[in-house]
């Protein structure tokens, strides 16, 4: 378990909504992942995590869009 604080300029939401996404951060997960037995991440892969970098107000429509389709998604 690790702690992870996001950057300025980054909208909680947004990550949140590419972190679930299939083509995004699940994705970046599923490729990432070592280990036989037990798959799993280690913090270097946290670390280099890969996000979209688009503007605050993009970010903003981006989750707003998404809201409806992951409305439980993210709090």
């Amino acid at each position: 378990m690790c702690n992870c604080r996001q950057k300025d300029g980054f909208n909680k939401k947004y990550v949140g909504y590419w972190i679930i996404s299939k083509s995004g951060g699940v994705h970046y997960l599923n490729e990432n992942q070592k280990g036989a037995v037990k798959a799993g991440l280690n913090l270097s892969d946290l670390k280099t995590f890969p996000v979209p970098i688009c503007s605050i107000k993009e970010q903003h429509q981006i989750v707003q869009e998404s809201n409806p389709v992951y409305p439980f998604a993210i709090t």
